[in-house]
């Protein structure tokens, strides 16, 4: 996996999936019968998932003006309500789950970044990171001293309402994926840092010679990258014993066979 995470954490919704035992503590931890209404009028529980869980329903299940293309005013009314929605929904689950869980990777869900979720997936949690995973890492040096101009929000977190300030628990998150979580998994010679100054247009290559030369070597590096893990897969794999090909493709069968019995589970009736 290729990361090029910067110095912005990112969107952080709450899980449309959380197991039923789960989201029942999370009920159980909030006291305002208006916000356990507003969980209960979004999630409902599917007891044909094994184990069963809560789901986040479809917006247009609720709201059918949300995606009303044809009534401009219907839209803007629909996408209100979604987002006052999904805000009152977020502080409710983060404030529940600090209660009710005791793991704190059990509360993280409810705070963390999709940016994260997919590093934890593509990177923390995967096996050979040395051979597979790669971070080319960006840092604007000077971003904190230009908070205020306008197109900093597309590269560090912002408070919501308020864009000259930066979004102090997003980024205190991603500075724990930064200098801790991702240090422990990749080696030095796994992350590649590029260091450049803010323009007021962003990263924009036509009106800075530096990000010109940066977004060139981000590229030549990227290439030589990939190709050089490729090919040197390519020499694994010639090197691998590979006489008996009926065998390993009768167990691959057997075992994709396996895998797909056991998460069978029959459809319970509505």
């Amino acid at each position: 996996m290729q990361d090029f995470l910067g110095q912005k954490y990112g969107y952080r919704p709450f899980p449309v999936t959380i197991a039923a035992s789960e989201f029942e503590k999370l009920l159980g931890a909030i006291d305002n019968q208006d916000d356990l209404q507003l969980l209960k009028n979004w999630f409902w529980r599917d007891d044909n998932s094994v184990p069963a869980q809560y789901l986040l329903q479809p917006i247009t299940s609720l709201l059918p003006g949300y995606r009303d293309y044809a009534n401009d005013e219907s839209r803007k009314k629909a996408s209100a309500e979604w987002w006052k929605a999904f805000e009152r929904m977020q502080v409710v689950l983060r404030m529940a789950a600090d209660k009710a869980l005791d793991e704190e990777s059990e509360r993280h869900k409810y705070y963390m970044s999709v940016t994260e979720d997919e590093i934890r997936r593509g990177i923390i949690n995967a096996t050979d990171q040395e051979k597979h995973c790669f971070w080319f890492k960006r840092v604007i040096t000077d971003i904190d001293d230009k908070i205020e101009d306008t197109n900093t929000g597309k590269f560090i977190d912002k408070t919501w309402g308020n864009p000259s300030s930066v979004d102090m628990p997003a980024q205190q998150l991603l500075g724990k994926l930064r200098e801790k979580d991702l240090p422990e998994v990749l080696t030095s010679s796994n992350v590649i840092r590029y260091d450049v100054k803010w323009h007021s247009n962003g990263i924009d290559p036509s009106a800075s010679q530096e990000h010109a030369q940066y977004i060139e070597k981000l590229c030549t590096d990227f290439y030589d990258t990939l190709t050089d893990r490729i090919n040197r897969g390519i020499e694994e794999d010639q090197s691998t014993n590979t006489e008996d090909h009926l065998t390993e493709e009768l167990f691959q069968h057997g075992s994709f066979c396996k895998r797909k019995c056991e998460l069978f589970h029959g459809r319970d009736e509505f």
